[in-house]
């Protein structure tokens, strides 16, 4: 069955003092570099120039995907930085006055 070629590997993560492995995510350069198997009956099959366009479509969406998550993750990090820094701020100033 013609599909893109899968290599399989895979990333580890921990989570909570446990090692997993989970699939690698699909990334632009996967999709671009795809490669589906010809068709054994000559012109049967897909047009490789239309699997190639719409892979290219994929990749440049997945990419544009991948950089508004990485923008969102440094913003939710700034964000949780400046509360910190508001609530060591906070704590300090309840403490001075002997509030609990």
């Amino acid at each position: 069955m013609p599909g893109p070629d899968d290599s399989g590997s895979s990333t580890r993560d921990r989570c909570g003092g446990t090692v997993y492995t989970r699939p690698e995510l699909l990334g632009p350069r996967q999709i671009r570099n795809a490669r589906f198997t010809e068709s054994r009956f000559g012109r049967r099959g897909l047009d490789p120039g239309e699997v190639r366009r719409f892979l290219a479509r994929v990749a440049a969406e997945v990419a544009d995907l991948q950089a508004e998550v990485t923008r969102v993750r440094e913003e939710s990090y700034r964000i949780k930085e400046a509360m910190r820094r508001w609530q060591s701020r906070h704590a300090a100033r309840v403490n001075e006055r002997g509030y609990r």
